[in-house]
């Protein structure tokens, strides 16, 4: 190998007198064209690269050999020292501390990193030497040696920074205050004072293997951070603390709300602004602490009269507010619950105690309405759980309800009665499905609920004679049918239950049945379905139950139009979710994989992928399932977007609700579509049958008509049901000739009765 010989012009003083110069042009701002700057790298670059010969070697320092170019590297940083420490010297004499540091850094980083990119190849060198040296002797960084940039960085700080550290901070957030006031201030110089701390972090853990993001913030947090944290809250306790001596009484806090609310979303700019973004949270936490967290009983004290006078916008300010802080809202949700209690208690007294049953409900839907567009409005629906427990309350403990405690729901079950009498004509249907919707939501709320069937039931019976007496037994016939089926359905499964007792089974579900009528119900076998193990377990056995009962009856199971309750447990919390059950299916595969495609499920449980694709939406949006391989907030939330049927489907372990029982129960859209057609059609076939059925009667009562008296009659004998169409009773004439029930006299247009 042939070595490179260190002549004249790479001596260490030749090198030296260029570099120095170049350096007084780059700090002391004489200006440095790009040919000077790439002459200086190659200085550096040649004296780096050089051998040393024997003449030129020194002896060891410390036992321990010099590396090439540590002498230009001790040059380097003694002149970097006396260069910070005569800016030190000019601090102590400049009255304006801020501004000098503010452009002292700025152009000394400007600086270092020309001298950085100068000394580039240096930088490398150390570097590869260090590396090769680390395994046995010697160690770069115990021997205080730094690439370039931390090198300024460290002597910056040794040497400046900690001399003025105090006054910079002070002057700081005096500025910030100033700012606070009302007051403009050069945010710029604050922000790159502020960003000095952060940059000068890196050169006190230089030395530190493999710092940590916390161990290179150390000077910004111990030195800026934590002053600027204390005099913000020490400067918000004060200011909220005059404001509201100054500003008493109701008027006041609706001020001070607006006012917190202002200063918050000020103090979030200004701490974007001016923070590191990890001190960002810290910094708002302890701000709206001294606004909002050491005036929560004065929330307390105002929430009531808010509520009184309706103040919308201001309940809805306090709600932002009080959410911001740690149990902001635990007082004001027990203020509310209790505020709606008295309340109603104190509006159903207007009723009266034996009040009627429309003027019942209309007060009860009232007050609760009320408080439901409070809650939906102000408090985005947070205090639902309050709004029931006091619905609860003073629906059934109000005054009328004292004496009877059956009331209530008695009262409700005659409202339902009155809005399905025929007599009552006031009420359009789409008038009448609001008014069902809103008795729902009353009968939501009765804890005797057995009553309301009572008294219901007893009412139905008695509309359904009052129909056959005027429409006649037809016209009542499928919907006693259903009346009957739901009695049967009733007794059935308590003899199921009982018989299970008896015999000592045990199902592991609470399992009951509805036995519907074929063509009495207005039911669809929408799907058929593979149930899995404990469900279609159940469904066996009181198959063969009802089998030894009624042999010569055929059970067909909708599984489209069931439900049940499943208990989930995530986090060592459980919920009770409300679902169908074919939800409940998809589900309940998942307790023994823990991953599945949506084109897997459909196969096990044996249903179509289209209708597997509505299915597994709504168990996405719900957040009970995760797509792709790892549990994760699902990608569908929020939207309608089916997931692919080879779409990965996980158990989503991280599972978090309010409410511990969840309704995810809803129509699918594949059944929707086809229903009103479905429901059109039936219609029309009974009307068919009817029509039929009449011109039968009439025909065999007359033996001979003639066709404008058949289609008079005909409409006049339905005229109870429904108007028939004279053009489908003619095309229903023709049927009956065609089956020969009716003939048709040649010649004339009469018509004769031949069955």
């Amino acid at each position: 190998m042939r070595l490179k010989r260190l002549d004249s012009s790479h001596t260490l003083e030749r090198t030296w007198a260029e570099v120095q110069e170049g350096l007084n042009n780059v700090f002391f701002h004489h200006g440095m064209g790009h040919k000077r700057y790439i002459e200086l790298y190659t200085h550096v670059y040649n004296y780096c690269t050089a051998v040393n010969t024997p003449a030129m070697m020194k002896p060891p320092i410390d036992g321990r050999k010099d590396f090439v170019g540590y002498e230009l590297y001790q040059l380097v940083r003694d002149y970097l020292e006396n260069f910070v420490k005569n800016q030190n010297i000019k601090a102590r004499k400049h009255v304006d501390l801020l501004d000098f540091y503010a452009i002292a850094w700025e152009n000394y980083s400007l600086s270092t990193k020309v001298l950085n990119g100068m000394c580039a190849y240096m930088n490398r060198f150390f570097k590869k030497q260090a590396h090769e040296a680390e395994s046995s002797f010697y160690d770069i960084r115990t021997d205080n040696v730094f690439v370039v940039t931390d090198l300024a960085l460290k002597i910056w700080n040794d040497h400046f920074f900690c001399n003025v550290s105090k006054r910079l901070t002070v002057m700081l957030i005096d500025q910030i205050q100033e700012e606070r006031k009302g007051n403009q201030i050069n945010s710029s110089l604050v922000k790159s004072v502020i960003n000095s701390y952060i940059t000068l972090g890196s050169a006190v853990s230089v030395g530190e293997p493999k710092p940590s993001p916390e161990q290179m913030l150390r000077i910004y947090e111990n030195e800026f951070v934590r002053h600027y944290i204390e005099e913000t809250v020490r400067f918000y306790k004060v200011e909220s603390g005059r404001f509201l001596d100054s500003n008493p009484g109701i008027n006041g806090l609706k001020e001070f709300l607006k006012k917190a609310e202002l200063r918050l979303d000020e103090e979030q700019v200004r701490s974007d602004r001016y923070l590191h973004y990890s001190s960002t949270k810290k910094a708002m936490k302890e701000c709206e602490k001294a606004i909002i967290g050491d005036r929560k009983d004065v929330f307390v004290q105002t929430f009531v009269p808010l509520l009184e006078h309706s103040q919308t916008a201001d309940l809805a300010r306090m709600y932002r507010l009080a959410k911001r802080v740690d149990q902001g809202l635990t007082p004001i949700r027990s203020k509310f619950e209790d505020f709606i209690v008295t309340s109603g208690l104190t509006s159903m007294e207007s009723v009266g105690l034996t009040p009627e049953p429309k003027v019942f409900v209309g007060k009860i839907l009232h007050i609760y309405e009320r408080f439901s567009r409070i809650n939906q409005i102000c408090f985005d629906n947070e205090f639902k759980e309050s709004l029931d427990r006091a619905a609860t309350k003073f629906i059934n403990k109000n005054k009328a309800c004292e004496e009877k405690t059956t009331l209530c729901p008695e009262l409700v079950a005659k409202y339902c009665d009155s809005l399905l009498k025929r007599s009552n004509k006031t009420i359009d249907e789409p008038g009448t499905e609001e008014k069902f919707n809103q008795i729902m939501i009353v009968f939501k709320y009765i804890e005797d609920k057995d009553v309301f069937e009572t008294h219901y039931s007893r009412m139905f019976r008695s509309i359904l004679q009052k129909l056959n007496d005027i429409c006649g037994f037809e016209y009542t016939a499928k919907l006693n049918r259903m009346w009957q089926d739901i009695n049967t359905s009733k007794g059935t499964t308590e003899k199921f239950k009982k018989a299970l007792q008896e015999e000592g089974i045990e199902l592991g579900i609470d399992f009951s049945v509805k036995l519907l009528s074929t063509g009495s119900w207005p039911l669809t076998k929408a799907f058929s379905m593979e149930l899995p193990g404990v469900l279609s377990n159940s469904l066996r056995v009181f198959k063969e139950h009802y089998d030894k009962k009624n042999p010569r009856r055929t059970l067909a199971w909708l599984c489209s139009q069931s439900k049940g309750e499943i208990t989930a447990n995530y986090q060592s919390k459980n919920y009770v979710l409300v679902a169908s059950t074919i939800q409940m299916a998809v589900l309940l595969l998942f307790n023994n994989e823990n991953q599945l495609t949506v084109a897997e499920i459909s196969r096990r449980l044996a249903v179509d992928s289209t209708l597997m694709q509505q299915v597994v939406l709504v168990l996405l949006k719900h957040q009970l399932l995760c797509l792709g391989p790892y549990p994760s907030l699902p990608e569908t939330e929020g939207c309608d977007k089916l997931p692919g049927k080879e779409d990965l489907l996980s158990y989503n372990k991280d599972f978090f609700n309010k409410r511990t029982k969840i309704t995810i129960n809803v129509t699918y859209k594949i059944e929707s579509h086809a229903e009103d057609p479905v429901t059109t059609k039936n219609i029309e076939a009974d009307r068919k049958l009817l029509i039929q059925a009449a011109i039968v009667r009439i025909m065999k009562t007359r033996k001979q008509v003639n066709h404008s008296t058949l289609m008079s009659e005909t409409i006049n004998h339905l005229a109870s049901r429904f108007k028939p169409s004279v053009q489908k009773i003619k095309a229903c004439v023709e049927t009956l000739i065609e089956k020969e029930y009716i003939e048709r006299v040649d010649g004339k247009d009469v018509y004769i009765y031949v069955a």
